[in-house]
């Protein structure tokens, strides 16, 4: 999903910062992987911060101005399904408007309603949590014990944004992936949202802990994995997917997972090697072996959504489109 510029307004406040594929790009040692990344981050920067040119301005601003009202107000609606999607709809208007991003939060923030309808608000956030008070009421929810865990879960994923940035985001995604008194969606929600602050020392350490830990669930296993895609520079990420990739031991999905991570190293003869072996084991299955030519290959759209990146070829991808 591409994120459009709100044509509103410009924005009513400087952006702290843009979260882009700029946080893996240290970690982009495959050729051309770390420029298409960094132009992506940019463009994104320019469509946040530009409005486009309107040929009629007054009328256009008019128009999408009558648009939010409308959607806000569809967010009282006696259908939640109705609700949710004015919800979902809002999130063009979250990052710039305070009306849209007040209601947002008034919706994510009511214990009467339904969780879909809360799930949409809150994804429709994730921007504004830019924003210390949504960042903070995103926060709130994502920790609180007595709310649903879908809905805890979705509000790990939707601070993203600001996951890398904010110790105290970074300190209690990895409270609740280490905590195994914590609802399993809770769990794989934090590991999913680490790939944002893979270059924590702390972040890595708690993700290779899950990852060495075979009575863990294998799909929170799999999410510590692809959390660890963006950190494969870093000799001890690259020596706990080897340790995966090579085991027949290994659970599936959890193999293939280590195995994609190769792709940021597929320029390594010895990586190459590793590969085009698992690629040719007979004794190996069809999704392993298939993995390791993947890794073989480029980035593609694919593989970045599995991995839940947020751009590809310099296009935003919104990770959280199909969470």
């Amino acid at each position: 999903m591409k994120l459009e510029a709100n044509p509103v307004t410009t924005p009513r406040r400087a952006l702290p910062f843009v979260l882009a594929a700029a946080l893996l790009a240290p970690a982009l040692l495959h050729a051309g992987l770390e420029d298409a990344f960094v132009a992506g981050a940019a463009s994104f920067n320019k469509a946040l911060l530009t409005p486009p040119k309107l040929v009629a301005a007054g009328l256009q601003d008019f128009r999408a101005s009558s648009e939010e009202d409308q959607l806000i107000d569809l967010l009282g609606d006696s259908d939640a399904q109705v609700r949710a999607a004015a919800a979902k709809s809002l999130h063009r208007y979250a990052l710039t408007s305070d009306r849209a991003e007040r209601a947002l939060l008034d919706l994510a923030g009511d214990h009467r309603e339904v969780a879909p309808v809360k799930r949409e608000a809150i994804k429709s956030l994730a921007w504004a949590a830019q924003h210390d008070n949504t960042k903070r009421k995103l926060l709130s929810i994502a920790t609180d014990f007595r709310e649903d865990a879908a809905v805890r879960a979705i509000a790990f994923k939707s601070l993203y944004v600001v996951a890398g940035q904010d110790d105290n985001v970074g300190r209690a995604l990895r409270d609740a992936l280490s905590d195994s008194r914590e609802p399993a969606a809770v769990r794989e929600a934090a590991a999913w949202t680490l790939w944002a602050d893979q270059n924590d020392d702390s972040t890595r350490r708690a993700l290779k802990d899950i990852l060495g830990d075979w009575r863990e669930a294998g799909s929170l296993r799999v999410e510590a994995a692809k959390s660890l895609f963006g950190a494969m520079n870093a000799a001890d990420a690259e020596r706990t997917m080897k340790d995966i990739a090579l085991d027949d031991r290994s659970p599936e999905a959890l193999r293939e997972a280590a195995l994609l991570c190769f792709l940021l190293k597929n320029n390594d003869s010895d990586v190459r090697a590793m590969l085009g072996d698992i690629s040719r084991d007979r004794n190996a299955t069809a999704r392993v072996r298939t993995a390791a030519i993947k890794a073989l290959g480029d980035l593609t759209l694919e593989i970045a959504q599995y991995f839940h990146l947020s751009h590809y070829r310099g296009k935003f991808i919104d990770p959280l489109e199909n969470q």
